[in-house]
C-alpha cells in the first residue's frame, strides 16, 4: 500500500530542543495521545530520545498518554499543574487540541504564559495563531500531503503493477508566544 507519513520524529525533536533550551529538561513534560497511535508514539520516543542525549533520563511522569482533545490536556494540567512553583515547565502537547485544552487550565489555574509555561503544539491548526498567547506548533504541511495524495492515487491508477511508495512530510517548528519570551508572533 502507498503512504504518506508525517515526520513525527524530526517535528517532535525539533519542539522538544526548542523547550530544553529554555527550561531544565526535569521540568519538560510531553502531553501525548493514546499509546497505541503511531503519530503519538514516534513524538513521545522523539521527546524521550532528545531528554535523554541531553543527559537526563525521563520519569515517567513527564510522558503520558491520553486522548487527542482538549479534554484530556485540560485534565492532564490541572492535575500536574496544580502545584505552584517558581520554576519554570514546558510542555510539548502531542496535538495542538491538547494543547488547546492545557491553554485553558493554565489560565484557569493563573499560570502565565510563557513566564512560567512554555507551550508547543503539534498540526499547526488555524486557531493557534488566534489564541492568546498565540500557540508555538509543529506544522503539518497539509495542502503538500493532500497534493502527493492524489498525485499518488493518479500515478496508482494508471500504473496499477508499481511497486508502492513510502514518502515522508517534513515538519516544521513555528515559534510563537506561548514558548518564547521574545517572540512577537
Amino acid at each position: 500500500v502507498d503512504q504518506i507519513r508525517i515526520d513525527n520524529t524530526s517535528g517532535a525533536r525539533a519542539a522538544t530542543e526548542h523547550m530544553i533550551a529554555q527550561v531544565p529538561a526535569e521540568r519538560c513534560y510531553h502531553v501525548g495521545g493514546p499509546a497505541s497511535n503511531f503519530d503519538a508514539a514516534e513524538r513521545a520516543a522523539a521527546f524521550a530520545a532528545v531528554l535523554s542525549e541531553s543527559g537526563f533520563r525521563p520519569r515517567p511522569e513527564q510522558i503520558e498518554h491520553g486522548e487527542f482533545n482538549p479534554e484530556w490536556g485540560y485534565a492532564w494540567a490541572m492535575r500536574r499543574l496544580a502545584e505552584p512553583s517558581d520554576e519554570p515547565a514546558a510542555v510539548f502537547a502531542a496535538n495542538d487540541e491538547i494543547a488547546f485544552g492545557i491553554l485553558q487550565a493554565a489560565a484557569a489555574l493563573g499560570i502565565g504564559i510563557p513566564d512560567r509555561l512554555r507551550l508547543v503544539g503539534f498540526d499547526g491548526a488555524r486557531l493557534s495563531t488566534m489564541t492568546r498567547p498565540t500557540l508555538s506548533t509543529v506544522q503539518v504541511p497539509l495542502d503538500e500531503i493532500g497534493a502527493r495524495a492524489i498525485s499518488m492515487c493518479i500515478d496508482r491508477i494508471r500504473n496499477p503493477q508499481t511497486r508502492h511508495r513510502s514518502v515522508s512530510i517534513p515538519t516544521r517548528l513555528v515559534v510563537r508566544s506561548s514558548s518564547a519570551l521574545d517572540s512577537e508572533t
